[in-house]
């Protein structure tokens, strides 16, 4: 598996430069889904393939639109990763340490799987306050 080494310096990169977050959709019959993510951003091929060398992943690289900027390469945890991931980490972050928390929280509502009865009211109130929560603390200038 990972050493402690990878694991803290994915830490670092992911708290300097990584982020949390869940997109919400509302679908046709107007539930909500949701799609937690762990991403990263970086204009730095050696970092981006180091990262998905050693903990997998989704990679994409996308060309930029104005010719001034550099390529971005984009890496994607799915949510097996994700899972395997955040636990891991979570001792060594510092800035997005409550980000990770709350992430946490939030992939625990998905261990029960609630088959043709649907999501109980208050799984999804919950999902939705971990959301509320997480979007407050990557909102711009805190």
């Amino acid at each position: 598996m990972w050493s402690e080494t990878e694991l803290a310096y994915l830490a670092g990169i992911i708290d300097g430069e990584g982020c949390v977050y869940i997109y919400k959709r509302k679908t046709r019959n107007n539930h909500t889904d949701f799609f937690p993510r762990l991403q990263l951003i970086t204009t730095s091929k050696l970092l981006h393939d180091w990262i998905h060398k050693v903990f997998g992943g989704m990679i994409f690289n996308r060309k930029t639109s104005n010719p001034k900027w550099k390529q971005r390469f984009e890496w994607y945890t799915t949510r097996n990763l994700m899972d395997e991931i955040l636990e891991k980490i979570l001792p060594y972050m510092v800035i997005k340490k409550s980000h990770i928390q709350i992430m946490i929280e939030f992939r625990k509502t998905f261990e029960t799987y609630y088959g043709r009865k649907g999501i109980p009211h208050d799984v999804v109130k919950l999902r939705e306050d971990l959301c509320s929560q997480l979007k407050l603390l990557n909102k711009r200038g805190l």
